[in-house]
């Protein structure tokens, strides 16, 4: 480094003011939904940088700030796991030894400490039961760990452009981030009573949980550690172990000569800048660790079909609300294509019918086919999804609106708004006034060397929903490349409810490894 990039490094070290309990909702609710970006240096150098800014980035960000969880004694339903808390309940959980803890427990995520933080967070919930957290949240300024959060948006990640009445899939206490209850939020955001009684209006709106992110990360008194509008240009090692990004294999260290986590240093190139805001500029940070956290919904999944790149093909909702907002397409028009069976392509479905517009649904699968999502939901929580379904299986009506074609594909787009839909070797032509394909979305990771496939289960086929990156069970850092980290969807955890597990994993990893120690000691 120049005397010159001497100069200007600065060290991020973000929320020197209190950080005791949550305020109410009621003292922070004046507040701007713009949560504006501290000056940014040509470099910070700091201890973690989180790419990603959805749920993900603001818990582990909440837990790095200081705030940690312990058990606060009440009795836990699981008499194993309620002795092994109380033998050493002085100690924060992620004090603890992870593997002891959540040995033995079960649930609906694969990893275990998504399943220990949630059996504590939630004790019984996949029982139907709503029992009190065995948790307290204590803040201790000493216990931060110097970090930054990166995003495209504002904290939120995805749910800031997902501000509809849509209805989560989770249930509203599931989307909650530590130490501020979603319900509670609710009632004083609103100032309107929030049933309990099991109907959908245990479920939230897309608005309500995008407003939560911004309040939380104003309520938690975090947001000097977030970045908005930010783009991630490159991740590369400067320190520390090389990877060869294509076969995954070990090449030795770059300029230290032994390993440690004390010498590990990541360069991340950044460009800072929102749209028609000024002159985007580039900045870098020097960072220990590297957090993986921007979900994997970035780039939509592509049917590979001759004429997808015509331009009445979409890839989100927010294209046929335009179009039907602006009188492009009405109740007269030919009737959209939406391809796809999950819950995206049913919220197409659904929001045509709304508005009278006419659907032909193409599904690859058979409807009968148990991997279908919208057959496992229960009608009596989902409604509007058993309503789709119901419709697919019948094969719909075209005089009221709706058509299904299971066991086909879109075989070819053609000028003229034409879809050609093949079904066992048999084609048929249709006229169409937009194509939506839903079918699953992936990540862009394009800032690592070989888009990260190196780190995925398999180093051949880039990362994706099938293609998790593969962690440490109990730490969630890389298994081929130390320092880097995952968490959320890029490693399995697609619900916010288990994603949390993530960041106590890496926090409670950190811990262990001295930081804090070394840390004090400087002091």
């Amino acid at each position: 480094m120049s005397p010159e990039d001497h100069r200007m490094n600065a060290t991020y070290r973000s929320n020197q003011g209190n950080q005791g309990s949550l305020p109410t909702m009621q003292e922070t609710c004046n507040h701007s939904n713009q949560v504006i970006a501290p000056s940014v240096p040509d470099i910070i150098t700091t201890d973690v940088a989180i790419i990603g800014n959805g749920p993900s980035g603001i818990c582990l960000s909440y837990m790095l700030s200081g705030h940690w969880p312990y058990f606060n004694g009440k009795h836990h339903p699981n008499q194993y796991l309620h002795q092994r808390l109380k033998e050493q309940a002085e100690l924060s959980i992620l004090e603890q030894d992870l593997e002891y803890l959540s040995d033995g427990l079960e649930g609906r995520s694969s990893n275990p400490v998504s399943l220990l933080f949630d059996a504590l967070h939630h004790p019984n919930a996949d029982l139907g039961c709503s029992e009190p957290t065995c948790l307290e949240w204590r803040y201790n300024p000493r216990n931060k760990i110097p970090h930054v959060v990166l995003g495209k948006g504002l904290p939120g990640g995805a749910w800031q452009d997902m501000k509809n009445s849509k209805l989560t899939l989770s249930l509203r206490n599931w989307m909650e981030m530590p130490g501020l209850s979603f319900t509670e939020w609710l009632q004083e955001n609103h100032q309107k009573e929030v049933s309990d009684d099991g109907t959908d209006d245990t479920r939230a709106s897309f608005s309500d949980v995008s407003k939560y992110y911004t309040d939380f990360v104003e309520a938690a008194n975090i947001k000097d550690n977030f970045l908005s509008h930010v783009h991630v240009k490159s991740v590369r090692r400067i320190k520390g172990r090389n990877i060869n990004c294509e076969s995954g294999e070990n090449e030795g260290f770059s300029d230290v000569e032994q390993a440690g986590l004390e010498n590990t240093l990541f360069e991340v190139i950044c460009q800072h800048g929102n749209e028609g805001e000024g002159q985007p500029y580039d900045f870098k940070i020097h960072a220990k660790n590297v957090v993986l956290a921007s979900g994997i919904s970035d780039l939509p999944n592509k049917l590979e079909v001759p004429g997808e790149n015509l331009p009445f093909v979409r890839y989100q909702l927010n294209d046929l609300e335009q179009a039907i907002a602006d009188g492009e397409i009405t109740t007269s028009s030919d009737p959209i294509v939406v391809v796809g069976a999950g819950l995206s392509a049913a919220d197409v479905v659904l929001y045509a019918r709304q508005k009278g517009v006419p659907v032909i649904h193409v599904v690859r699968r058979s409807v009968h086919d148990q991997a279908i999502i919208l057959k496992q939901l229960p009608s009596a929580v989902y409604p509007e999804y058993h309503e789709v379904y119901e419709m697919m299986k019948t094969g719909g009506d075209p005089a009221r609106g709706y058509q299904c074609y299971d066991n086909s594909e879109v075989t070819e787009i053609q000028e003229g708004k034409t879809v050609v839909i093949t079904n066992a070797g048999h084609s048929m032509s249709i006229k169409t006034s937009m194509v939506m394909v839903m079918i699953g979305a992936r990540p862009n990771l394009s800032y690592l060397c070989c888009n990260g496939q190196s780190l995925g289960m398999n180093p051949k086929q880039p990362i994706s929903k099938n293609n998790p990156i593969v962690t440490d069970q109990y730490t969630n850092e890389s298994i081929v490349s130390p320092g880097i980290y995952g968490m959320g969807a890029l490693v399995g955890s697609n619900f916010v409810r288990f994603l949390t597990g993530g960041a106590l994993a890496i926090v409670s990893h950190l811990t262990k490894y001295g930081y804090l120690q070394k840390m004090r000691s400087e002091d």
